[in-house]
Order: structure tokens, then sequence, then C-alpha cells
């Protein structure tokens, strides 16, 4: 891989060690010029320290010189590591679209993935039952062999569940980490971490020699939505990680799809509690995702004549008052998140309305 200043400079600064909302603020600062940042790091120390803290600062400063970074290039060449910046055109159009996006993305297998346009994040408990275990391979058999690049986290239960079956059936699985790409977590795993770097993709937002944080893995997930169409949960218990990479999606509009479960399921509790609260997430079968997906994709964006029912209207006619979010849209709709996102996609493809940073949008 070739990188250009702009990629070395971001590489830089994903490097620094600084939490997301650190780098995005000094990132704000600069007017997201990260090379300007870079070049100018000396006559912007004020500002930087403000921000990141004298020490930050000054580890900034003692790595700004090309040469300090050779070595931590080596070592991404010696785990086979490549970094693609969000100033490289393989890097995921969807990824761009979401809060925070990842300033770099480490990767290791087939990069052509990331320019995966049909994509479904499977994920849930790390402890599934039986029944678990079978829906969850159920749908991703289906899901898989119709073409869909599973991705998930590699952790115990369904998700790593989801990426043996795509590699059962020697199709494409991306796995996202929550560590540097130097090293295994969970450590049991690594034979399915080579198989997916053989036959898929491995990516992480943590640059090499990261530990598995605890708090990198809630962070790791608005990725694993952020990457995808959709999601879908095949089982989750109260207090799941499934449940935050559920509110991602929702933040990012993606759509969302919850197998239900038994009541009398303690494993089934926080995905049973998310269909109650958001109405038309529910699913029986794998064809009802299939079915739902494609038909959005195979909508014409050229119409002769624009003929709107009374909800469309009303919608485009709050988003010509002023953008809105689309938890807000949701209030002031009435309409179930699944509706309303196929609704305002099909908005968007006529032309009428416009997604915006942030969720937000717009007409």
């Amino acid at each position: 891989m070739i990188y250009t200043k702009e990629d070395r400079a971001a590489i830089w600064l994903a490097s620094q060690g600084l939490s997301n909302g650190k780098r995005n603020k000094l990132c704000q600062s600069v007017d997201y010029d990260i090379l300007f940042l870079q070049e100018n790091l000396s006559s912007l120390r004020e500002k930087v320290s403000l921000i990141v803290g004298e020490e930050a600062y000054l580890k900034m400063y003692a790595s700004v010189h090309p040469s300090a970074m050779q070595p931590y290039y080596l070592e991404m060449e010696k785990y086979g590591v490549t970094a693609i910046t969000i100033f490289n055109e393989l890097y995921p159009e969807r990824l761009k679209e979401i809060k925070n996006p990842p300033l770099v993305l480490y990767a290791k297998g087939n990069l052509s993935l990331l320019k995966s346009e049909k994509t479904i994040a499977i994920v849930g408990t790390r402890e599934p039952d039986r029944y678990g275990i079978d829906v969850t391979e159920e749908f991703a058999t289906e899901l898989t062999n119709h073409g869909y690049v599973i991705v998930s986290g590699m952790a115990r239960g369904i998700d790593s569940i989801a990426h043996r079956i795509a590699l059962k059936f020697g199709n494409p699985t991306i796995a996202v980490m929550g560590c540097g790409l130097d090293r295994v977590y969970p450590a049991e795993f690594v034979d399915l971490f080579n198989q997916i770097v053989d036959f898929g993709l491995v990516l992480s937002e943590y640059p090499i020699g990261t530990p598995p944080h605890g708090y990198n893995f809630p962070e790791r997930n608005r990725i694993i939505s952020g990457l995808s169409q959709g999601l879908l949960i095949t089982q989750a218990g109260e207090g799941s990680g499934a449940l935050i990479t559920f509110d991602y999606a929702i933040d990012q509009g993606r759509d969302v799809f919850i197998v239900p479960g038994s009541v009398y399921n303690k494993q089934c509790v926080g995905s049973n509690s998310l269909l109650k609260s958001y109405s038309g997430c529910g699913v029986q079968t794998p064809w009802d995702i299939i079915s739902e997906t494609e038909r959005l994709e195979e909508r014409s964006p050229v119409v002769s004549s624009i003929e709107l029912d009374f909800v469309e209207e009303k919608i485009v006619k709050m988003l010509e008052e002023r953008d809105m979010h689309i938890e807000e849209i949701i209030r002031m709709s009435g309409l179930p998140i699944r509706e309303l996102t196929s609704l305002l996609l099909k908005l968007e493809l006529l032309g009428l309305v416009k997604r915006l940073s942030g969720n937000y949008y717009g007409a």
C-alpha cells in the first residue's frame, strides 16, 4: 500500500492513543485538515494542548517527524496490517456517514470487501442456548448463501457462530475487533481469526499494540452497524452488547431485524424488549430480511410522476421547514422505525428528501 501525505497524517494522529472524543474535537479545531495539523503542530501548541493536554501534545510532537513513525509502519508490515484512512478510496462510503467515523481502519484480508454493498450485521448474546444457536445458523446460512457478507465482532456466542457459517459455505465475512490486529481476542479464536483473514476481512480502528480494553468493544459496535445495510439480532439477554449495536444502528438509520424469543428465556429478554419498544422489527425467517432489503434495492430512482400519500406529504413538508433527526421524525410521524426508514429511502430516491450527516434528514 502506498500512503499519501494525508494518509500518513491520519495514521500519525490515529496512533496517538487519544480518545475518539478528543481526536474528533482536535480535528474539528482545524476543519479536519489533519495534514495542516501535523505540519503546523508547533505553532498550534496552545490550541492542541488545551484539547488533549500538555502530556499528549508532547507525545504528538515527539512523533511528528516522518522518521519517528517508521518503526510503526514496520510493525504494521510485520503483522500484515494495512491502514485504510478516511482519505483512501477504499474507505467504505457507509462508514463516512456515521457519527464519529474511525479516522483509520486497520485491515487484514481481502480489502475489496470494504466496498461490499450487500452486507448484514449479525450480533447477539455470548451465551446462546440451543434456540439461539439454531436460529443464528439458519439465518446466517440463508443470508450468506444469498450473497450477503456477514459482519460481526468475532465474540463468543452469536458473533462467532455467524462468522463460522459464512466460512463453512466458502463465503466471505468481516470481523470488527476491539483491539490491535497484532493480537487475537478471545485468544482461543486464533484459528477463526486466521480463517477470516484468508477468506474474508478483519478490521479494527485500534492501532497495533492496543490491548482488548473493555471500553473498546461498545465503541467498535458503531463500526459493525455502520458497515452494514441492516442489523440482525438473533438472541440477546438483558444488558447484552448487542443492544448497544442496536442503538447505533437506529442512530445510523440502518434497517433493524430481531428474531422473537421465548418470554420464559432470560437470554431473550433484551431482544424481546426491543421488539416491544420498536414495532415492525420482528422477523421469523431469513426471507423476511431478504425480501425487505431487496425490495428497497430494486426501487427505481427515476419516476415519470410523483404521487405521495398523506403521511409522505406530511414528512416532506416537515423536512421542508427544517432538518430533523430520525428519532424526531419517528415521534412526529408515529411510524414504526422499519416503516419510516423504508419511506425515507423512497422519498430520497424520488429526490424529495436528502440524508444528511449525523442521521438528520432535510428536503
